[in-house]
């Protein structure tokens, strides 16, 4: 991440708890560095929860692996 550009990620499951109970969600996210001074002076983090959009169509094929025992 040392100023070497962005990188992003689109459909990530994860395990999120909110609202009081664990649910299986999908993001789509981007992050990269915030250049100051020839070093980085921070990193930018853009999220957007896609679950709700059906932006995953293999949401029904990864719910079993994370219920799986």
């Amino acid at each position: 991440m040392a100023g070497k550009g962005s990188t992003w990620g689109e459909d990530g499951l994860m395990l999120v708890t909110r609202n009081g109970s664990r649910e299986n969600v999908w993001w789509t996210y981007s992050y990269g560095s915030i250049d100051l001074d020839d070093s980085v002076g921070g990193v930018l983090v853009v999220c957007n929860d896609v679950t709700a959009q059906g932006a995953c169509e293999n949401a029904k094929r990864c719910t079993p692996l994370l219920t799986a025992e």
